[in-house]
């Protein structure tokens, strides 16, 4: 036999071999990735320091027995209106903390929850809103246990986008949704599509509404400049 073809075998045996290698290397960081870290949470500090807001621990229990972490966080006068804050992939909690401070110092209370197979929270790997819109529902349902809770509102950016749209859908309680950077994923047109059909409800109903074009961001904040003042 060829030396060429001793090689080309070779190859063929080794690639999974090493392909074996590198996932088991990479792949925990790719299913569960940023975890809180130092610098994050001294962000966090002087966030709740500027907003005068206090931050509790805030954990529940998913459908399926995943724990999930987060903190809710009131501010120094809340007005009873709260906000679910959801991050972009491979990202925590503190993704969202320039929404958080602007919020927080309009009155507006907010939980901010690490996803599944994200920072502190369990579970093996994220779903990008399949698993994740019922883990809303649980942490909606142990909010209202809690809180007493005026107004409910979401906002995401990114994989949060696509997790607030779907969890809006399943979950009657949330009013309104702010989105941006919407990732596309294969179930993501369906839930559109019938969150879109549910946009003129919520919009009698006086709630933010969800937006769907490349301005959704800027417009969206505009709507929250209007019910809770210049930033």
């Amino acid at each position: 036999m060829r030396p060429l073809a001793y090689i080309v075998i070779a190859v063929l045996l080794l690639a999974p071999v090493g392909a074996g290698l590198v996932g088991r290397a990479i792949g925990p960081g790719l299913r569960h990735p940023m975890r809180l870290n130092p610098e994050r949470l001294q962000q966090t500090a002087e966030m709740l320091k500027r907003s005068r807001a206090a931050k509790e621990d805030f954990n529940v229990c998913a459908p399926d027995g995943v724990e999930l972490r987060g903190w809710k966080i009131r501010p120094l006068l809340p007005i009873g209106d709260w906000m679910l804050l959801f991050y972009g992939v491979s990202d925590n909690r503190t993704g969202v903390l320039g929404h958080a401070e602007f919020l927080l110092r309009h009155g507006c209370s907010v939980v901010m929850m690490d996803s599944r197979a994200h920072g502190e929270s369990g579970g093996d790997m994220a779903t990008y809103g399949w698993k994740e819109r019922h883990d809303t529902v649980a942490v909606v349902d142990t909010l209202y246990s809690t809180e007493k809770v005026s107004h409910l509102y979401a906002l995401g950016v990114s994989m949060g986008a696509a997790v607030a749209l779907q969890s809006a859908v399943v979950e009657p309680r949330i009013e309104g949704v702010v989105f941006s950077a919407l990732i596309r994923v294969p179930c993501i047109s369906v839930f559109c599509s019938m969150a879109s059909c549910a946009t003129m409800t919520l919009l009698h109903k006086n709630a933010i509404v969800r937006y769907a074009n490349g301005e959704v961001f800027r417009r969206g904040m505009t709507r929250l400049y209007i019910r809770y003042g210049n930033a």
